[in-house]
């Protein structure tokens, strides 16, 4: 829940979406970052690499949930330039529509 809502502030007032996105890159978020620490209880002979991994994985975790929604916006808002996707206008369809 805690990575789940920093996601979705980002995604809401830095990349200025709905705030789904936010949720969405949180849901494997806290899953990834346990992993190292669970190989090391399986297996003894990766206990020294253990906080280490954790951390890189950590920093991979954060650095893709801060892009991911801004280069999807991005991207999201280039196809509605060029007119491959249109903007639905009704406030109960807020994803996207594909052109035709």
């Amino acid at each position: 829940m805690v990575s789940g809502y920093v996601l979705y502030l980002l995604d809401r007032y830095v990349v200025r979406s709905d705030g789904l996105a936010g949720w969405a890159a949180s849901s494997t978020a806290g899953a990834a970052v346990s992993v190292p620490i669970v190989i090391a209880q399986m297996n003894p002979a990766f206990k020294s690499t253990a906080g280490s991994a954790t951390a890189i994985v950590a920093t991979s975790v954060l650095v893709s949930a801060i892009l991911t929604p801004i280069v999807t916006m991005w991207y999201y808002r280039r196809l509605v330039k060029k007119g491959k996707v249109t903007v639905a206008h009704s406030a109960a369809a807020q994803t996207p529509t594909p052109a035709k």
